[in-house]
């Protein structure tokens, strides 16, 4: 796995919080909505499928989301459409003085904008491969986590969108 030693017991004992918390066993409140623990997380458009990691989407989500050097990512679920997927993750601790220094350009992603959304924070990044990610990053009050959500696309019209709608994401994110 992309986890350092130094981060492995930290990453470990969030994995088992969250495992502990309900709703991560994969079984949903509502069937259109995607939670993580108590908190509502994404809400899911007709057509969507929720995946749950295995090993294959873990390391595609870490090659292109969770390469920070300070900050692990873990990813929490997928959610697929025929035109974007969306990684939804959590910042494990330590988490960065700033949300918005998990907006800057890194060396995958270059920022092409940023926005504060209220207590959250949106980012419009691209890659050198023709690839957007519209990055939301909020904190919730009911799991007390720094939510990351990635959606990827490759078409930039469907990514503007996303990221210039009000709110963001065109109102899927429920945190």
């Amino acid at each position: 796995m992309f986890y350092s030693a130094r981060w492995l017991p930290l990453w470990a004992a969030g994995m088992l919080a969250l495992a502990a918390l309900p709703g991560c066993s994969g079984s949903s409140q509502a069937p259109d909505v995607v939670y993580m623990g108590p908190a509502q997380v994404y809400s899911l458009a007709p057509g969507d499928k929720v995946l749950a990691p295995e090993p294959a989407s873990t390391q595609y989500y870490e090659r292109l989301f969770n390469h920070h050097p300070q900050y692990n990512q873990p990813l929490h679920r997928i959610v697929k459409s025929t035109t974007q997927t969306v990684y939804l993750g959590i910042v494990v601790p330590p988490l960065p003085p700033s949300p918005a220094d998990l907006l800057a350009s890194d060396s995958i992603w270059q920022q092409k904008a940023m926005r504060k959304v209220g207590a959250a924070y949106a980012g419009f990044l691209q890659d050198g491969q023709g690839q957007y990610n519209v990055r939301y990053l909020a904190m919730s009050g009911k799991t007390k986590f720094l939510h990351v959500i990635n959606l990827l696309t490759a078409d930039s019209a469907l990514a503007r969108r996303q990221y210039e709608a009000t709110p963001p994401l065109q109102g899927h994110v429920l945190l």
